[in-house]
């Protein structure tokens, strides 16, 4: 008699019993380990048997039926209803109760720093009663509550795993199975929903509906497997699919109160996709298979491909080719990016020396203004020579010692002597170092484009330091000029962010950052080489952004300092240039706020005060590191 649905299930009919008269169906005898009957499996709503993954299994008494002979077939429909965090059984004829090994099981097995819940067929050992003989698991992570198909065939030592009718590459789960794996003669009970541990007991209980379960004494070829799937997936419909309920169904079930909470919840949805926030496209390089030969090509030409050419390293700056490709290579990966990771990072070798050099060079040129090679894109015999060859050499030695430490690098050039130098002074005309390669004082540097706007930005408490998102746009004006476009900002800030994400097209730059030697993005550039024009002076006195970014510090010059003209003067330079006025400079400020003020006739007090932060802003100390 079929039991009611939200009933316990104390028997599971064999439906398709063969040659055993008494059929091998399920039981099980006590009330409280009984699964329940539930529906609403897959698209086709059907019944299933539910397990509490506590203590609720069913079992079969051994019958020479349930011993495979010539091999094994097993086909499982399943879904979880809570992820397990260890290995889960769905069926079995296994025991662990220390005097049998039982012949075979299937679960969702675990295993360190491997993906969980891989569907897996393991066996017992034949020669050691009660010990586990090894198996086979897929490589598919079933950590999901929707409803699944497992295929497991066994052939003499081959296995099969199917997820989903979909193949899975196999490995070894523990240790491969031993063959043949299967002892015909022992005789160890069959359970659904667990593996045995003692006369009533199971273990490793299943947490999730059992729909079907397919057994068959041999191992299945390709088209019997297929058939047997469809067969499945007639009866309860597509797998990876949760249940279907119709709009009808739906409506029909809610409430007055759930129509509205619905409506209401729904009439939220813009609202709240308008905040969702957006990372972009993530593009990352990875090995899509083995790597492809690579030839010498005769004449030139593709369609004459010669010899193959093996991966290796520039002679002149390596030991030996093979030292960095062995160990290299792994699964999934040839290893060739690790060899030349391990290459050029070799310090013992003469490329991790080169690089060393390179890299030190780098971060001198930008400490100081200038490398101790001046070509620093350039060491070879074609650049120019270094200025101190000696310490290249020092420093190179220390930045490979230090296992490549680049902060620490530079921290030692920052709290140096020569980088602690004034920068002021003048040679005279006999001095033997007029160009001060030798560094007897330190170098004036103009600041770069970026830090020049983000600096100005930074003094008006403007500056957007958001970090990462979406570029800011920028727009070519009529006039030829290259402005922020308003009209495409993510965040009314978005158009004071730090120049570093202002989006850069070819020669299609902010107009501001162009006239001071930002660079091109269309070639590479080691060391930027900036130039003093008029352009520069004309942009720092007429653009438009000088002008808004003046009355901006101007308010906030007034809110620090408040109505003492003094105070205004002393905040206004703390500001811009770090440091309080000398008393010369305060006379000569504030006589050139009154003259300001007598030009203006409605709000004369600030635009004068704008005036003077717009001079200052045009200062040589402001847009040069002294």
């Amino acid at each position: 008699t079929p039991a009611p649905l939200g009933s316990t299930v104390g028997s599971w009919k064999d439906q398709i019993f063969g040659d055993n008269l008494d059929a091998n169906d399920l039981a099980q005898r006590h009330g409280n380990r009984r699964p329940t009957l539930v529906d609403g499996f897959g698209v086709t709503n059907a019944r299933a048997l539910r397990f509490d993954g506590n203590v609720t299994h069913l079992r079969a008494p051994d019958h020479p039926t349930l011993r495979p002979a010539s091999g094994l077939s097993v086909f499982i429909a399943y879904k979880l209803n809570a992820v397990p965090t260890s290995d889960k059984t769905l069926v079995a004829k296994y025991a662990e109760d220390g005097t049998s090994h039982g012949n075979w099981g299937t679960d969702l097995f675990h295993q360190a720093d491997q993906p969980a819940n891989r569907a897996r067929i393991y066996f017992g050992d034949p020669k050691n009663p009660g010990d586990y003989g090894g198996g086979q698991v897929g490589s598919t992570s079933l950590s999901d509550l929707l409803p699944h198909q497992l295929t497991f065939v066994y052939d003499q030592g081959k296995t099969t795993i199917r997820v989903d009718q979909n193949p899975e590459q196999i490995h070894a789960a523990g240790r491969a199975a031993p063959s043949p794996a299967i002892d015909a003669a022992e005789t160890v009970e069959l359970l659904i929903g667990a593996r045995i541990t003692g006369p009533d007991d199971g273990a490793t209980v299943f947490p999730g509906d059992i729909a079907e379960v397919l057994f068959y004494r041999q191992a299945l070829d390709a088209d019997q497997v297929a058939h047997v799937e469809k067969y499945l997936e007639g009866k309860y419909g597509r797998y990876n699919v949760a249940m279907r309920v119709r709009d009808d169904e739906l409506a029909g079930a809610m409430s007055e109160v759930d129509v509205a909470t619905l409506d209401r919840l729904q009439n939220k949805i813009p609202q709240l996709d308008g905040q969702r926030k957006t990372w972009g496209v993530l593009q990352a390089l990875y090995d899509v298979g083995p790597p492809p030969a690579t030839r010498l090509l005769e004449g030139g030409s593709y369609l004459s491909p010669g010899d193959v050419v093996e991966p290796g390293f520039i002679r002149a700056l390596s030991r030996t080719d093979g030292d960095h490709f062995r160990g290299t290579a792994r699964q999934g990966s040839s290893g060739r990016r690790t060899a030349l990771a391990n290459w050029v990072t070799d310090g013992d070798a003469p490329a991790g020396a080169l690089l060393a050099r390179v890299m030190m060079n780098r971060m001198w040129q930008h400490v100081f203004g200038e490398g101790l090679v001046a070509t620093s894109e350039n060491l070879g015999v074609n650049g120019a020579e270094p200025t101190h060859p000696a310490l290249l050499e020092c420093l190179s030695g220390e930045l490979i010692r230090t296992g490549w430490d680049i902060k620490q690098m530079l921290r030692m050039l920052v709290t140096s002597t020569a980088y602690r130098q004034a920068s002021t002074g003048q040679a005279a005309p006999d001095h033997p170092d007029p160009a001060n390669q030798l560094l007897w004082r330190m170098r004036m540097r103009r600041l770069d484009a970026e830090v020049i706007r983000d600096s100005i930005l930074a003094a008006t408490n403007r500056l957007d330091r958001t970090m990462g998102g979406k570029p800011v746009y920028v727009k070519a004006n009529a006039d030829g000029s290259v402005t922020v476009d308003t009209s495409k900002l993510a965040s009314p800030s978005a158009g004071q962010r730090r120049s570093i994400y202002l989006l850069h097209r070819r020669n299609y730059n902010l107009s501001m950052l162009s006239t001071f030697d930002q660079p091109l993005i269309a070639t590479t550039c080691s060391r930027r080489n900036p130039a003093a024009v008029v352009s520069q002076s004309l942009m720092m006195l007429n653009d438009q952004f000088l002008f808004d970014q003046s009355q901006a510090l101007a308010d906030r010059v007034v809110e620090i300092a408040g109505e003492s003209v003094d105070g205004r003067i002393k905040t206004l330079f703390r500001l811009v240039l770090a440091r309080l006025p000398n008393q010369d400079e305060l006379e000569l400020c504030k006589a050139s706020l009154e003259k300001q003020r007598k030009k203006y006739r409605q709000d004369a007090r600030r635009q004068a005060l704008a005036q003077l932060c717009h001079t200052l802003f045009n200062t040589s100390e402001f847009l040069y590191a002294e």
